[in-house]
């Protein structure tokens, strides 16, 4: 019986491999297992090598490290053999396309005859060749003594879309591949004491689903990896509902969000999503909604830059980027989710927390979180509980729409509000009511305000998310947000000598509570997927003693690795 075990199925890009991958996590997710899957795949459309990694663990660890040998390896590509076995062991078994003209010398190897087995299945060569990935799900699913029915019942829902004679061909090759295999090598899991009640989703999706019913009323976008499938979901989600949202296509990510910003300043709850190269251009359109104080999310899907850099891969970099958007003393809230719920309950939250504080709102996923396949426990539904700010929609005598006198005025809306609360608006230098001026210090007051606004913003909203601390008798601590969360489990396994305490930062800018956190521990280590430490110089930034801070980093662009950080740590430690 294992405890823990490792798949890695190394394919073609464009040869269909994906779905079948998707249909053997799902497979193994149903028969009671917690899985992490990641798909590491290239940036072209076909034909460059791509790799995908399935970790089934009953302790409910997620990551792992490039160089992990493997218990299970399907071997799918002629021309990336010689690599793929340095990641085996003696022990590993490997499930091979028999058709190929050369295979490694593995004790533990099953041939899979692929042309032969798929000849009856369909009548197009080429759609044959697509089944060819359903034989070793087959053959995977009877190595782990999976019940074959549950690989039915994820077939059956992952390829709903296909003309029945297709989608029976794929579960006909699916069988063949079960009944074929016949290796003594097989493997038993631990399966989990209590099987939750899971649910299967990818973090785009999850995104999607909270703008919708967080009641987004305008999305706007510009296809780029990683984000588009963010708008394509909230698209096909809004067809199913038979709903009137506004969703626009745009020409390119400066009309984007500057369609987002003009709904924001009309009154709708608008959005645009994007990843770092989209943030790039967005800058002076950021700025102009932070100086008018126009209220609109951008969602970021990170990927590894800078300039078009690695489009599949993931990263942490764009948290300055976001935090400090545009030219200027600009400051942004920035929300940080690290699963599936909290990316659903940010996206939800942010339409109003950008409301409430009339400004706009970043909401960071990552290629990890969001193109990635997760178990998750049901969604928690967020309550029925949506901000529209503070309105002024009666008569005014003396409207002020930007006053001094509160972080957040009232401000007034095209057919909401009486015709005696209309205002200029600029993104030039104005006063409290929206009039040009160049006076010293009615700018510098401006700019205090904005930022105090921010920075005080979980005084006006309570739809900030709440940071989730851990606090144990240590003298160290892990401080980390978004994926590296991912982690935290395993790497504290890892360093369960020292038992330290655990802060996940959850939004910026930094809660002030986290300054006594940090005096209470003699080192504070900051994990984080960026080159530069963005979040350390951010907590430096905010945090008046940050003498204790250091730095743990990792940008290869690919998901975090447990013991990367573990030996960082330890080489302090020691």
């Amino acid at each position: 019986m294992k405890d823990d075990l490792l798949i890695t199925i190394s394919t073609e890009n464009g040869t269909g491999s994906q779905t079948a991958n998707k249909i053997l996590n799902r497979s193994i997710i149903l028969a009671g297992f917690h899985t992490s899957s990641k798909n590491l795949f290239p940036s072209n459309i076909a034909g460059l090598p791509t790799q995908y990694r399935i970790r089934v663990s009953s302790h409910g660890f997620s990551s792992f490290s490039k160089n992990d040998k493997s218990d299970i390896a399907v071997f799918f590509n002629q021309k990336t053999l010689e690599k793929d076995t340095a990641l085996l062991d003696e022990n590993s078994l490997v499930i091979i396309n028999d058709d190929f003209k050369t295979k490694p010398e593995h004790k533990h190897t099953f041939g899979l005859a692929c042309r032969s087995l798929t000849r009856e299945l369909y009548p197009s060569a080429n759609t044959r060749k697509l089944l060819y990935n359903m034989l070793y799900v087959g053959a995977v699913i009877k190595s782990l003594n999976i019940d074959l029915g549950h690989a039915i019942k994820a077939s059956n829902n992952v390829l709903s879309h296909l003309k029945e004679d297709l989608k029976n061909a794929n579960i006909d090759a699916l069988k063949i591949g079960y009944e074929t295999y016949d290796l003594d090598q097989s493997y038993s899991l631990n399966s989990p004491e209590a099987k939750p009640d899971l649910s299967i989703i990818d973090g785009n999706s999850a995104m999607a689903l909270g703008f919708l019913d967080g009641g987004a009323q305008v999305f706007t976008w510009y296809p780029i990896t990683p984000s588009s499938s963010v708008a394509e979901n909230f698209e096909s989600f809004n067809k199913s509902l038979g709903a009137k949202r506004a969703i626009l296509q745009c020409e390119d990510e400066l009309s984007a969000v500057t369609a987002s910003l003009g709904a924001g300043w009309a009154g709708a709850k608008s959005l645009t999503a994007t990843s770092g190269p989209g943030i790039s251009l967005m800058q002076e359109s950021i700025g102009l909604g932070y100086f008018t104080e126009t209220p609109f999310v951008i969602a970021d899907v990170q990927r590894a830059g800078p300039s078009t850099g690695l489009p599949t891969r993931t990263s942490q970099g764009d948290l300055t980027l976001s935090y400090y958007s545009s030219h200027g003393d600009t400051l942004h809230p920035v929300l940080l989710p690290s699963n599936p719920q909290q990316v659903y309950s940010d996206s939800y939250n942010s339409l109003s927390l950008a409301q409430d504080l009339q400004t706009p709102v970043f909401v960071l996923s990552d290629l990890d979180l969001g193109m990635n396949e997760w178990s998750t426990p049901t969604f928690k539904q967020e309550a029925n509980d949506h901000s529209s700010g503070e309105i002024q929609k009666d008569k005014a005598d003396d409207f002020k729409r930007f006053s001094n006198d509160q972080l957040v005025s009232k401000r007034s809306l095209p057919r909401l509000s009486d015709v005696s609360t209309a205002y200029f608006t600029r993104g030039s230098g104005h006063d409290e009511y929206g009039r040009y001026t160049e006076d010293p210090d009615i700018f510098e007051q401006k700019l205090l305000r904005l930022k105090k606004k921010v920075l005080e913003g979980r005084t006006v909203s309570k739809f900030f998310p709440k940071d989730i601390v851990d606090r144990k008798a240590s003298n160290i601590s892990l401080i980390y947000y978004g994926t590296t969360s991912q982690i935290i489990d395993e790497l504290l396994f890892l360093l369960k000598d020292h038992s330290p305490s655990t802060y996940q930062v959850r939004a910026l800018p930094i809660d002030p509570k986290m300054n006594d956190f940090l005096k209470d521990h003699e080192l504070n280590f900051v994990l984080e997927q960026n080159r530069d430490g963005q979040l350390s110089s951010i907590i430096k930034s905010q945090i008046k003693d940050s003498s204790n801070i250091l730095t743990s980093t990792q940008y290869n662009g690919l998901p975090a690795d447990p013991k990367n950080f573990y030996s960082k740590i330890m080489e302090v430690l020691k």
